[in-house]
């Protein structure tokens, strides 16, 4: 009898998880912008301000970057100083800039570029390049 009634529990449970979720609230905690790496200034340090343009015509719009801020490319973590190089090497490369959407802080910067491992040789963007 208890056999019969599982497969109903099952399907009882499995029709309320879209009421349950109907209840929840969302909210946007991170937002991104998305530009190449030209129309992108990072801040002199790890506590400054990082200037970005959407686009060609668009405003330039300034977010502040702090220690916690990560730089990442498609190597990997990196540092601001090698990133910065990267960048300068590669100045159409695309550049995502994730920023708390409250503070407007910068929480992290993608670029989809190459780079050396930190403290390494700055070759890795040059033509020919090992990818």
């Amino acid at each position: 009898m208890l056999s019969r009634r599982i497969p109903l529990l099952v399907a009882l449970a499995l029709a309320a998880l879209p009421l349950a979720a109907a209840d929840q609230v969302y909210r946007v905690v991170e937002q991104a912008i998305e530009a190449q790496a030209g129309t992108v200034v990072l801040p002199s340090g790890e506590r400054g301000i990082l200037v970005v343009t959407r686009c060609t015509g668009c405003a330039p719009e300034s977010f502040a970057t702090n220690p916690r801020t990560r730089y990442v490319t498609t190597t990997g973590p990196t540092t601001l100083a090698d990133l910065r190089a990267g960048m300068r090497n590669a100045p159409r490369a695309d550049v995502t800039v994730f920023y708390d959407a409250q503070s407007r802080a910068v929480t992290r910067v993608v670029a989809n570029l190459v780079v050396a491992p930190p403290g390494g040789p700055q070759h890795a963007n040059r033509p020919g390049a090992p990818r």
